[in-house]
């Protein structure tokens, strides 16, 4: 792996931190899903500024490899970028609070406005090789100029600070999967309004119908959820 410092302890990119099977496989897992939905990608989970996605935690298999991921190689990313004095050595000081597949389609999102995150911590990770679309890339406001990463390469910034933004495709489909993050040492009013809102969010998932429906897999997902909705932990399936 190679890193490079965009923006000094704010952003920084790095190459080749999932093999290319992972990422296809991670596509894959989603498109069968979203089969399962009847077609239907979530287009208004974040409400100031929504994308066309799928979040990690509703896709038990998807999950498993992106919490595997997350453990063996971006908390330790994470935590040689971002200072191990805040995230721990091996990046064991680091929670999750949303993840999601992305999509961006010429046809329907081509982009995604500029804007910043509801983290202190974010990352993107390239899921489709370059030569799959035209266009894309992340805006980075602060240096003037788009991103452009090839599949398997992890673009990581202090989510509450990089104003950001997606640039248009024209042509083809542009996976990434998007998470935001937060130092288990934080413990301030960002922390707290997470908390609230998995909770909510919590609440509305497990008096729905859906649960009834669900596998014997989601089922033991979801008690994993409900155990962690009784701490002070706001993770929703991110077990790292």
């Amino acid at each position: 792996q190679k890193t490079k410092e965009i923006i000094e302890l704010e952003c920084y990119f790095t190459e080749n931190v999932l093999e290319d099977s992972e990422c296809q496989l991670a596509i894959q897992l989603a498109e069968e899903a979203i089969i399962e939905r009847d077609g239907k990608w979530t287009t208004s989970r974040h409400y100031a500024v929504p994308t066309t996605d799928l979040p990690i935690h509703e896709i038990p298999k998807l999950l498993l490899l992106f919490n595997d991921i997350m453990r063996t190689r971006l908390c330790p990313l994470l935590a040689h970028c971002f200072g191990s004095d805040r995230l721990g050595e091996n990046g064991q000081l680091i929670g999750v609070h949303d993840a999601f597949l992305v999509k961006y389609d010429a046809n329907c999102q081509r982009h995604l406005p500029v804007h910043r995150d509801e983290s202190t911590f974010s990352f993107t990770i390239a899921l489709s090789k370059t030569d799959e679309y035209n266009g894309g890339g992340t805006y980075i406001c602060d240096i003037g100029s788009s991103i452009l990463s090839e599949r398997g390469s992890v673009l990581s910034f202090r989510g509450d600070k990089i104003l950001h933004g997606g640039d248009p495709i024209s042509h083809g489909i542009r996976y990434v999967i998007v998470a935001f993050c937060y130092s288990l040492t934080e413990k301030g009013e960002l922390g707290n309004n997470l908390i609230s809102k998995k909770r909510d969010k919590f609440n509305q998932m497990t008096l729905s119908s859906k649960r009834a429906k669900a596998s014997d897999e989601c089922q033991k997902l979801i008690g994993e959820y409900e155990n962690k909705t009784k701490t002070d932990s706001f993770s929703f399936g991110f077990a790292l």
